[in-house]
């Protein structure tokens, strides 16, 4: 079973945005989210952030704020980054806004 969730409408690689926007979605949902963690079938709930790359870096760090890491695990919602490779003379690049997923297939 699979549901997807935006919970926020920032662009690719403004994490910033999007963690802001996430702790505010789990604040104003936690009793839903719990619910929703307890249908039979759930395997596990997850909150997918949108980091963009360009695809010269050979390493990249992303930092996950505590509050946001501890709001997450109080519902048992696990954090993924995925990546994009987004190109710099690509004006179309900051129009890619990929959903953010909560409880996945």
């Amino acid at each position: 079973m699979g549901v997807v969730v935006s919970v926020s409408e920032a662009p690719v690689g403004a994490v910033k945005e999007q963690f802001r926007d996430a702790v505010e979605f789990l604040t104003h949902n936690s009793e839903e989210i719990r619910r929703l963690a307890q249908v039979p079938g759930v395997q596990d709930l997850r909150l997918d952030f949108a980091v963009s790359r360009t695809s010269d870096l050979v390493t990249q760090s992303t930092y996950l704020p505590p509050h946001l890491l501890a709001l997450a695990g109080s519902l048992g919602v696990g954090i993924e980054l995925s990546s994009y490779v987004t190109d710099e003379d690509d004006p179309s690049a900051d129009d890619r806004k990929p959903g953010h997923v909560l409880a996945p297939e």
